[in-house]
Protein backbone atom coordinates (compact mmCIF):
# COMPACT_ATOMS: atom_id res chain seq x y z
CA UNK A 1 0.00 0.00 0.00
CA UNK A 2 1.34 3.44 -0.97
CA UNK A 3 0.44 6.47 1.48
CA UNK A 4 0.93 9.98 1.38
CA UNK A 5 0.14 11.49 5.05
CA UNK A 6 -0.55 15.59 4.96
CA UNK A 7 0.36 17.04 8.18
CA UNK A 8 0.46 20.68 8.16
CA UNK A 9 2.39 21.53 11.14
CA UNK A 10 5.23 19.80 11.62
CA UNK A 11 8.25 22.31 12.95
CA UNK A 12 8.44 25.23 14.19
CA UNK A 13 11.34 27.35 12.26
CA UNK A 14 13.56 24.31 12.53
CA UNK A 15 12.36 22.36 15.93
CA UNK A 16 10.12 19.13 15.98
CA UNK A 17 6.22 20.01 17.62
CA UNK A 18 6.23 17.77 20.00
CA UNK A 19 2.13 18.30 20.36
CA UNK A 20 -1.35 16.29 20.31
CA UNK A 21 -1.28 16.04 16.37
CA UNK A 22 2.47 15.57 15.95
CA UNK A 23 2.25 12.42 18.47
CA UNK A 24 -0.42 11.38 16.86
CA UNK A 25 1.25 11.01 13.53
CA UNK A 26 4.34 9.47 15.10
CA UNK A 27 2.30 6.89 16.24
CA UNK A 28 0.01 6.35 13.21
CA UNK A 29 3.70 5.84 11.09
CA UNK A 30 4.57 2.89 13.20
CA UNK A 31 1.32 1.58 12.23
CA UNK A 32 1.87 2.01 8.42
CA UNK A 33 5.01 0.32 9.62
CA UNK A 34 3.30 -2.93 11.06
CA UNK A 35 1.13 -3.21 8.20
CA UNK A 36 4.45 -2.71 5.24
CA UNK A 37 2.89 0.24 3.80
CA UNK A 38 5.02 3.02 1.82
CA UNK A 39 4.52 6.23 2.68
CA UNK A 40 5.61 10.17 2.50
CA UNK A 41 4.80 12.62 4.87
CA UNK A 42 4.01 16.18 3.63
CA UNK A 43 4.11 19.38 5.30
CA UNK A 44 4.43 23.05 5.44
CA UNK A 45 7.80 24.83 6.32
CA UNK A 46 8.61 27.80 4.45
CA UNK A 47 12.33 27.74 6.85
CA UNK A 48 13.02 24.19 5.62
CA UNK A 49 13.56 23.68 1.70
CA UNK A 50 15.32 20.00 1.97
CA UNK A 51 13.59 16.94 1.57
CA UNK A 52 14.69 14.48 4.53
CA UNK A 53 13.45 11.12 6.23
CA UNK A 54 11.53 10.21 9.19
CA UNK A 55 11.30 6.54 9.88
CA UNK A 56 13.38 5.76 6.78
CA UNK A 57 10.47 7.41 4.89
CA UNK A 58 10.81 10.65 2.79
CA UNK A 59 9.24 13.92 4.49
CA UNK A 60 8.68 16.65 1.88
CA UNK A 61 8.84 20.45 2.47
CA UNK A 62 6.40 22.30 0.76
CA UNK A 63 5.11 26.05 0.80
CA UNK A 64 1.82 26.36 1.88
CA UNK A 65 -0.13 27.37 -0.74
CA UNK A 66 1.87 24.34 -2.66
CA UNK A 67 1.17 22.29 0.09
CA UNK A 68 -2.84 23.52 -0.14
CA UNK A 69 -2.63 22.87 -4.32
CA UNK A 70 -0.69 19.92 -3.42
CA UNK A 71 1.81 20.86 -5.45
CA UNK A 72 4.69 18.35 -5.81
CA UNK A 73 5.79 15.14 -7.74
CA UNK A 74 2.82 13.12 -6.73
CA UNK A 75 2.91 9.59 -8.29
CA UNK A 76 -0.39 7.45 -7.82
CA UNK A 77 -1.18 6.47 -4.09
CA UNK A 78 -3.49 4.07 -2.73
CA UNK A 79 -4.21 6.03 0.28
CA UNK A 80 -4.10 9.59 1.10
CA UNK A 81 -4.45 10.33 5.05
CA UNK A 82 -4.75 13.85 6.37
CA UNK A 83 -3.72 14.53 9.86
CA UNK A 84 -6.18 17.81 10.31
CA UNK A 85 -9.73 17.22 8.49
CA UNK A 86 -10.65 21.40 8.41
CA UNK A 87 -7.67 22.19 6.43
CA UNK A 88 -6.87 19.88 4.06
CA UNK A 89 -4.97 20.13 0.36
CA UNK A 90 -6.94 19.90 -2.85
CA UNK A 91 -6.47 17.66 -5.83
CA UNK A 92 -6.26 14.31 -4.29
CA UNK A 93 -6.11 11.45 -6.23
CA UNK A 94 -7.28 8.09 -4.67
CA UNK A 95 -8.59 7.36 -1.36
CA UNK A 96 -8.63 9.70 1.44
CA UNK A 97 -9.13 9.34 5.34
CA UNK A 98 -9.19 12.41 7.34
CA UNK A 99 -8.82 12.53 11.22
CA UNK A 100 -10.94 15.34 12.88
CA UNK A 101 -9.39 16.31 16.47
CA UNK A 102 -12.13 17.33 18.28
CA UNK A 103 -14.33 20.34 18.21
CA UNK A 104 -12.14 23.62 17.77
CA UNK A 105 -14.41 26.14 17.04
CA UNK A 106 -15.78 26.88 20.68
CA UNK A 107 -12.98 29.30 21.26
CA UNK A 108 -14.37 32.82 21.80
CA UNK A 109 -14.65 35.64 18.71
CA UNK A 110 -11.52 37.96 19.53
CA UNK A 111 -12.85 40.17 17.17
CA UNK A 112 -13.99 43.08 19.80
CA UNK A 113 -16.65 45.13 17.00
CA UNK A 114 -18.13 41.95 16.72
CA UNK A 115 -18.87 41.34 20.00
CA UNK A 116 -20.84 44.42 20.64
CA UNK A 117 -23.28 43.16 17.95
CA UNK A 118 -24.73 39.96 19.51
CA UNK A 119 -26.71 38.88 16.45
CA UNK A 120 -23.95 38.87 14.20
CA UNK A 121 -21.82 37.37 16.16
CA UNK A 122 -24.32 34.54 16.79
CA UNK A 123 -24.78 34.48 13.19
CA UNK A 124 -21.00 34.45 12.28
CA UNK A 125 -20.26 31.54 14.52
CA UNK A 126 -22.94 29.16 13.30
CA UNK A 127 -21.37 29.63 10.06
CA UNK A 128 -18.23 28.98 10.98
CA UNK A 129 -19.79 25.51 12.47
CA UNK A 130 -21.36 24.64 9.39
CA UNK A 131 -18.04 25.69 7.26
CA UNK A 132 -15.70 23.12 9.40
CA UNK A 133 -18.44 20.51 9.62
CA UNK A 134 -18.86 20.10 6.16
CA UNK A 135 -14.98 20.51 5.30
CA UNK A 136 -14.24 17.67 7.45
CA UNK A 137 -17.27 15.44 5.89
CA UNK A 138 -15.62 15.83 2.27
CA UNK A 139 -13.53 12.12 3.18
CA UNK A 140 -13.88 8.59 2.02
CA UNK A 141 -13.90 8.09 6.32
CA UNK A 142 -13.47 10.29 8.46
CA UNK A 143 -11.82 9.19 11.97
CA UNK A 144 -12.94 11.40 15.07
CA UNK A 145 -11.13 10.94 18.11
CA UNK A 146 -14.46 11.88 19.90
CA UNK A 147 -18.21 11.79 20.12
CA UNK A 148 -18.54 15.38 20.28
CA UNK A 149 -17.81 16.09 16.47
CA UNK A 150 -20.65 13.73 14.98
CA UNK A 151 -23.33 15.07 17.48
CA UNK A 152 -22.44 18.34 17.11
CA UNK A 153 -22.03 18.05 13.60
CA UNK A 154 -25.10 16.05 12.85
CA UNK A 155 -27.09 18.79 14.58
CA UNK A 156 -25.93 21.41 11.61
CA UNK A 157 -25.76 18.85 8.73
CA UNK A 158 -28.89 17.42 7.42
CA UNK A 159 -28.74 14.26 6.27
CA UNK A 160 -25.44 13.21 8.37
CA UNK A 161 -22.83 11.10 6.72
CA UNK A 162 -22.87 8.45 9.52
CA UNK A 163 -21.44 6.03 7.05
CA UNK A 164 -18.15 8.20 7.09
CA UNK A 165 -17.60 8.36 10.39
CA UNK A 166 -14.79 6.27 12.40
CA UNK A 167 -14.75 6.53 15.99
CA UNK A 168 -10.69 5.81 17.50
CA UNK A 169 -10.29 7.94 20.48
CA UNK A 170 -7.05 8.87 21.63
CA UNK A 171 -4.27 6.48 23.28
CA UNK A 172 -1.35 6.27 25.85
CA UNK A 173 0.95 3.19 25.21
CA UNK A 174 1.35 1.95 28.84
CA UNK A 175 3.64 2.89 31.60
CA UNK A 176 6.11 -0.03 32.39
CA UNK A 177 5.67 0.24 36.17
CA UNK A 178 3.58 -2.00 37.87
CA UNK A 179 0.29 -0.29 39.18
CA UNK A 180 0.49 0.04 42.96
CA UNK A 181 -1.43 1.43 45.72
CA UNK A 182 -0.35 5.38 47.32
CA UNK A 183 -0.85 6.91 50.59
CA UNK A 184 -1.44 10.32 49.30
CA UNK A 185 -0.92 12.55 46.32
CA UNK A 186 2.49 14.05 46.78
CA UNK A 187 2.57 16.31 43.50
CA UNK A 188 0.49 18.46 41.15
CA UNK A 189 1.39 18.02 37.55
CA UNK A 190 0.52 19.85 34.53
CA UNK A 191 1.87 18.29 30.98
CA UNK A 192 0.50 20.50 28.03
CA UNK A 193 1.05 23.28 25.75
CA UNK A 194 1.09 26.21 27.04
CA UNK A 195 -1.52 28.35 25.08
CA UNK A 196 -4.54 29.95 26.49
CA UNK A 197 -6.79 27.50 25.26
CA UNK A 198 -5.23 24.59 27.04
CA UNK A 199 -5.45 26.06 30.42
CA UNK A 200 -2.03 27.40 30.67
CA UNK A 201 -3.10 30.53 32.01
CA UNK A 202 -5.31 29.32 34.92
CA UNK A 203 -2.85 27.16 36.16
CA UNK A 204 -0.69 30.31 36.99
CA UNK A 205 -3.74 31.30 39.14
CA UNK A 206 -4.17 27.86 40.72
CA UNK A 207 -0.45 28.41 41.48
CA UNK A 208 -1.10 31.11 43.22
CA UNK A 209 -4.28 30.85 44.68
CA UNK A 210 -2.20 27.59 46.05
CA UNK A 211 0.48 29.46 48.15
CA UNK A 212 -1.90 31.82 49.29
CA UNK A 213 -3.77 29.02 51.05
CA UNK A 214 -0.56 27.58 52.62
CA UNK A 215 -0.31 24.84 50.40
CA UNK A 216 3.25 24.15 49.28
CA UNK A 217 2.74 20.63 47.20
CA UNK A 218 5.42 20.21 44.59
CA UNK A 219 4.08 21.69 41.08
CA UNK A 220 5.64 20.19 38.11
CA UNK A 221 4.81 21.74 34.80
CA UNK A 222 5.84 20.17 31.31
CA UNK A 223 6.18 21.65 27.84
CA UNK A 224 6.29 24.52 25.82
CA UNK A 225 5.13 27.43 24.18
CA UNK A 226 3.60 31.13 23.90
CA UNK A 227 3.04 31.31 27.74
CA UNK A 228 6.37 30.04 29.01
CA UNK A 229 7.48 33.65 30.14
CA UNK A 230 4.39 34.60 31.20
CA UNK A 231 4.18 31.03 33.43
CA UNK A 232 7.81 31.20 34.54
CA UNK A 233 7.41 35.18 35.78
CA UNK A 234 4.76 34.10 37.97
CA UNK A 235 6.00 31.14 39.41
CA UNK A 236 10.28 32.00 39.89
CA UNK A 237 10.13 33.14 43.53
CA UNK A 238 8.23 29.65 44.41
CA UNK A 239 11.07 26.77 45.43
CA UNK A 240 8.34 23.93 45.01
CA UNK A 241 7.71 24.94 41.11
CA UNK A 242 9.56 22.96 38.55
CA UNK A 243 9.35 23.56 35.02
CA UNK A 244 10.64 21.40 32.36
CA UNK A 245 10.26 19.91 28.58
CA UNK A 246 10.27 16.32 27.81
CA UNK A 247 11.26 14.90 24.60
CA UNK A 248 8.19 12.87 22.45
CA UNK A 249 9.79 9.25 23.72
CA UNK A 250 10.07 10.63 27.42
CA UNK A 251 6.73 12.17 27.67
CA UNK A 252 4.83 9.55 30.47
CA UNK A 253 8.28 10.44 32.62
CA UNK A 254 5.93 13.77 33.50
CA UNK A 255 3.61 11.25 35.52
CA UNK A 256 3.84 9.12 38.96
CA UNK A 257 1.07 7.29 40.97
CA UNK A 258 1.14 9.90 43.20
CA UNK A 259 0.47 12.75 40.86
CA UNK A 260 -2.91 14.43 40.48
CA UNK A 261 -2.49 15.89 36.80
CA UNK A 262 -4.80 18.79 36.15
CA UNK A 263 -5.85 19.41 32.62
CA UNK A 264 -7.69 22.37 32.62
CA UNK A 265 -9.14 23.12 29.02
CA UNK A 266 -11.00 25.80 28.16
CA UNK A 267 -11.97 24.84 24.45
CA UNK A 268 -10.96 23.15 21.24
CA UNK A 269 -10.40 19.58 23.05
CA UNK A 270 -10.87 16.11 21.82
CA UNK A 271 -9.60 12.86 23.79
CA UNK A 272 -6.72 14.63 25.57
CA UNK A 273 -3.31 12.80 25.36
CA UNK A 274 -2.58 14.43 28.74
CA UNK A 275 -5.42 13.02 30.24
CA UNK A 276 -4.72 9.29 28.82
CA UNK A 277 -1.57 9.60 29.40
CA UNK A 278 -2.03 10.30 33.45
CA UNK A 279 -4.38 7.36 33.18
CA UNK A 280 -1.78 4.90 32.32
CA UNK A 281 0.19 5.74 34.38
CA UNK A 282 -2.02 5.07 37.40
CA UNK A 283 -2.29 8.97 38.25
CA UNK A 284 -5.31 10.82 39.44
CA UNK A 285 -6.83 13.51 36.71
CA UNK A 286 -8.64 16.55 37.11
CA UNK A 287 -9.97 17.98 33.81
CA UNK A 288 -12.54 20.44 32.45
CA UNK A 289 -16.19 18.91 30.81
CA UNK A 290 -15.02 20.37 27.66
CA UNK A 291 -15.11 18.30 24.46
CA UNK A 292 -13.96 14.70 24.19
CA UNK A 293 -12.81 15.06 27.94
CA UNK A 294 -16.19 13.65 28.96
CA UNK A 295 -15.38 10.76 26.93
CA UNK A 296 -12.75 10.04 28.94
CA UNK A 297 -13.59 10.96 32.92
CA UNK A 298 -16.62 9.65 34.51
CA UNK A 299 -16.76 12.64 37.43
CA UNK A 300 -16.28 10.48 41.11
CA UNK A 301 -15.59 7.27 38.84
CA UNK A 302 -12.29 7.44 36.87
CA UNK A 303 -11.59 10.72 37.70
CA UNK A 304 -12.61 14.36 38.62
CA UNK A 305 -14.56 16.73 36.28
CA UNK A 306 -15.32 20.45 36.48
CA UNK A 307 -16.55 23.43 34.53
CA UNK A 308 -13.85 25.33 32.83
CA UNK A 309 -13.33 28.31 35.14
CA UNK A 310 -10.92 28.93 38.22
CA UNK A 311 -13.35 28.68 40.34
CA UNK A 312 -14.31 25.53 39.99
CA UNK A 313 -10.99 23.98 39.64
CA UNK A 314 -9.44 25.13 42.51
CA UNK A 315 -12.63 23.80 44.40
CA UNK A 316 -12.30 20.80 42.98
CA UNK A 317 -8.32 20.65 43.30
CA UNK A 318 -8.72 21.45 46.98
CA UNK A 319 -11.61 18.84 47.48
CA UNK A 320 -9.33 16.05 45.82
CA UNK A 321 -6.59 16.46 48.45
CA UNK A 322 -8.50 16.20 51.10
CA UNK A 323 -9.88 13.17 50.72
CA UNK A 324 -8.98 9.62 52.34
CA UNK A 325 -6.65 7.81 50.67
CA UNK A 326 -9.07 4.56 49.92
CA UNK A 327 -11.20 6.77 47.79
CA UNK A 328 -8.32 7.90 45.67
CA UNK A 329 -6.94 4.62 45.21
CA UNK A 330 -10.50 3.39 43.91
CA UNK A 331 -10.54 6.23 41.53
CA UNK A 332 -6.97 5.20 40.34
CA UNK A 333 -7.57 1.64 39.63
CA UNK A 334 -10.98 2.68 37.70
CA UNK A 335 -9.31 5.00 35.69
CA UNK A 336 -6.04 2.30 34.97
CA UNK A 337 -8.68 -0.15 33.86
CA UNK A 338 -10.63 2.63 31.55
CA UNK A 339 -7.26 3.29 30.18
CA UNK A 340 -6.32 -0.51 29.27
CA UNK A 341 -9.81 -1.46 28.14
CA UNK A 342 -10.52 1.89 25.83
CA UNK A 343 -7.41 4.38 25.22
CA UNK A 344 -4.37 1.81 25.29
CA UNK A 345 -2.09 2.15 22.31
CA UNK A 346 -2.77 -1.77 21.65
CA UNK A 347 -6.68 -0.90 21.21
CA UNK A 348 -5.98 1.98 19.25
CA UNK A 349 -3.68 0.29 16.76
CA UNK A 350 -6.05 -2.73 16.21
CA UNK A 351 -8.58 0.06 15.52
CA UNK A 352 -6.55 1.54 12.90
CA UNK A 353 -5.24 -1.92 11.25
CA UNK A 354 -8.81 -2.44 10.45
CA UNK A 355 -9.94 0.66 8.96
CA UNK A 356 -6.82 0.41 7.12
CA UNK A 357 -7.28 -3.13 5.61
CA UNK A 358 -11.24 -1.87 4.89
CA UNK A 359 -11.35 1.29 3.61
Amino acid sequence: MKVNVYIPELFNERDFIIGGVQTYLMSLLDVLDEINASYKIITISEEINDDFMINNSEVICLSKKNWLENNFNNNSVDLNIVMTSHFSPRNLKGKTIGIQHGVYWDRPFSNKVLKKVRLIEVLLNQYRNFQHCSKSLRFDKLVCVDTIFPAVASSIIQPFSWDKIEYIPNFSPENNEEFREIEKINEIVFSRRFVEHRGSRILIDIILSLRAEGCDIPIKIFGSGPDEVLIKKATENFKNVKISKLDYDSRLDAFNMDSLVIVPTLSTEGTSLSCIEAMASGAIVLTTCVGGLSNIIINNHNGFLCKPQFQSIINELNCILGLPVNKLNSIRNNSFQSYRNSFSSVVWAKKWKTLLKEI
